[in-house]
């Protein structure tokens, strides 16, 4: 689940889940979206219904020969799923370079993507550049801890950025909870949300 409450007071809750199928150790597929989303507009509006859906590749190469440290890309599409108002009514196209390291017990995740939007406003570009820096450790047998810097712009619009910190709890080998929020460093970025989830690695089909 995630609550957030943007800048103009307005506020969204949503459902989001993310499937993950790997045919192989370097590739996979991912499906994803918001099962449900709650939205209040400023003028107190509301609005809710499933919301749109993401198809994404996502390969692996470029390994290091002690295996810490990895290339990868994701690549797909973003589908007009929901109805209008809780989705953006267009395909979007996205790609997502991955670089990641392991240092002194440490994770980083470098990460720059690009989106070709469907439709965008006169005076708009639809093409939004983004990044992320993410990183995490284990605290114990049990417990982790992450943090992370975003953001994104494009010609046309404010840029945004936002901080994220959560913490994760491995209740099995097989099921991880996690929660955690994050908070706008710009106008055009959310001004909160709080979020948790949880992981399930379903096993081997073959």
């Amino acid at each position: 689940m995630n609550a957030s409450k943007a800048s103009d007071n307005g506020s969204r809750d949503s459902l989001p889940y993310l499937l993950k199928f790997a045919f192989t150790e370097n590739f996979g597929v991912l499906l994803g979206g918001d099962a449900y989303i709650n939205q209040t507009d400023q003028a107190g509006s509301k609005l809710s219904g499933a919301g749109d859906t993401f198809f994404m590749l996502k390969q692996k190469f470029a390994e290091s020969k002690d295996g810490k440290s990895a290339f990868g890309v994701e690549y797909g599409f973003k589908s007009p799923t929901a109805k209008e108002g809780l989705g953006s009514g267009k395909t979007d196209y996205l790609v997502n370079g991955i670089y990641s390291t392991e240092l002194s017990g440490n994770t980083i995740d470098l990460n720059a993507n690009y989106t070709e939007l469907g439709e965008a406003l006169s005076g708009e570009a639809r093409q939004q550049w983004g990044w992320a820096t993410t990183w995490s450790r284990p605290l114990n047998d049990t417990w982790g801890v992450a943090a992370e810097l975003s953001g994104y712009t494009r010609q046309g619009t404010q840029s945004g950025s936002q901080f994220l910190g959560a913490l994760s709890y491995n209740m099995s080998r097989r099921v991880v909870w996690d929660a955690g929020f994050t908070t706008g460093l710009t106008p055009a970025a959310p001004t909160w949300s709080v979020f948790a989830g949880v992981s399930i690695l379903a096993g081997r089909l073959w």
